[in-house]
């Protein structure tokens, strides 16, 4: 069976699909190194005029016109363009994911919001860009702290807080600020039902090399909270927003909820249908071949019992973790003396994923590579991936960078 994967970054949907026996097509706005070694790579064909989605869109097109597949699969970025993904079925050819109008009813958060709190769960108030939201007087809500986020962007770029009384653009979202820790969980749906594969601690933040205040920066798999009887609420009721989010929009496929853990409740804060970070972890943690799932799911086929996401959780369980490592400065990836298959499995058995080729020139604040360590506990596997990155940085592996004086 032969599909083509395409969004902004596909390298572990592909190799997810590779390792369960498809012949993967693969298109993003990278094509690493990497990626291209374990199936084959479309390159991408850059239109600084466009936005990316709408390049990937043509490419996809003249892939499909060209050649047999027996599905494509929208992952990063399409979410935030349901039209696209509604021409793809001019093709002819199965779109493997949610139809384009749930897609864009989940990517509505003003509106989601507001029904997952009638529906008794938690969500932060947010209104659509454009509206009034002068709050001044108002006593309920006079104290809360907001954030503007771009409807149409991820991995919390354009994320920052304001001030009560302001106007919001209409490509942005106003959101209420809800403080705790930043997780995120992932759950396969097939119209009727759902099922919860896993919760992560999501990395977000400022680092020195990443000046984004809410820029996401990696996952923990899985979450690891002090007491037991947290974990357990914690993936109780990520299951429940799961079936509800599955029942009320007939959901179908892979999906990424993030949300913030207060210390008691959970605050859905984003639903992204399709293919996210954390799903790497977590078949490396329990072996779950996430592509496959997505497909399976796609055609109406759900694992016949459901894997308890409590399982991957005890006092001595593994931990797995990723790291998107940004440039500290402008950076170039030099070249290497061993032959390129050689070199790249010399990188990827440290751990470095989404290697440039060499020649790339990579501006500050961009991303370098993504580091994927694992440890006995939370604390060893951060020990580790700060180490993989001080050792990227500082040339103490086979991918030597050149760094630039500013």
């Amino acid at each position: 069976m032969k599909y083509l994967l395409s969004g902004f970054n596909t390298r572990a949907a592909a190799e997810s699909g590779v390792k369960s026996g498809y012949e993967i097509v693969s298109l993003d706005c990278f094509g690493d190194v990497d990626h291209g070694l374990c199936c084959r790579l479309e390159e991408y064909v850059d239109n600084n005029n466009a936005p990316y989605q709408e390049t990937l869109f043509k490419q996809i097109g003249r892939l499909l016109r060209q050649e047999h597949f027996n599905g494509i699969i929208c992952e990063s970025g399409f979410e935030n363009r349901p039209d696209l993904v509604k021409k793809l079925y001019r093709f002819g050819v199965p779109v493997l994911g949610n139809q384009p109008v749930a897609i864009s009813r989940l990517r509505n958060f003003p509106k989601l919001s507001r029904k997952l709190v009638a529906a008794g769960f938690q969500a932060p108030l947010t209104f659509a860009g454009g509206e009034a939201v002068y709050l001044k007087g108002k006593n309920t809500v006079e104290q809360r702290r907001w954030l503007k986020k771009p409807i149409q962007s991820g991995g919390g770029w354009g994320i920052d807080f304001v001030r009560d009384g302001t106007r919001i653009a209409a490509d942005f979202a106003l959101q209420e600020y809800i403080g705790g820790l930043p997780c995120s969980f992932a759950f396969l749906a097939s119209g009727s039902r759902s099922m919860l594969l896993g919760v992560a601690e999501q990395l977000i933040g400022t680092a020195k090399e990443n000046q984004r205040l809410f820029g996401y920066r990696g996952n923990i798999f899985p979450l690891m909270l002090p007491v037991r009887a947290d974990q357990e609420r914690v993936c109780h009721a990520a299951a429940g927003i799961a079936h509800w989010l599955t029942t009320t929009y007939g959901l179908i496929g892979l999906h990424g909820v993030d949300f913030i853990h207060d210390g008691e409740k959970c605050w859905v804060v984003e639903v992204n249908p399709r293919y996210s970070a954390s799903m790497e972890l977590m078949e490396l943690a329990g072996g779950l071949p996430m592509l496959k799932l997505h497909i399976e799911a796609c055609q109406g086929i759900m694992p016949r019992e459901d894997k308890d996401a409590l399982a991957a959780w005890s006092a001595d369980t593994a931990c797995y973790g990723k790291l998107i490592l940004y440039a500290d400065r402008d950076l170039e990836i030099m070249g290497h003396d061993a032959g390129v298959a050689e070199w790249i499995w010399a990188l990827r058995r440290l751990g470095i994923r989404d290697i440039s080729k060499p020649g790339t020139f990579i501006p500050r604040g961009a991303p370098l590579v993504t580091l994927i360590a694992s440890g006995k506990d939370r604390s060893a596997c951060l020990h580790k991936l700060d180490q993989q990155a001080q050792d990227v940085l500082l040339n103490r592996t086979p991918l030597k960078i050149k760094r630039f004086v500013q």
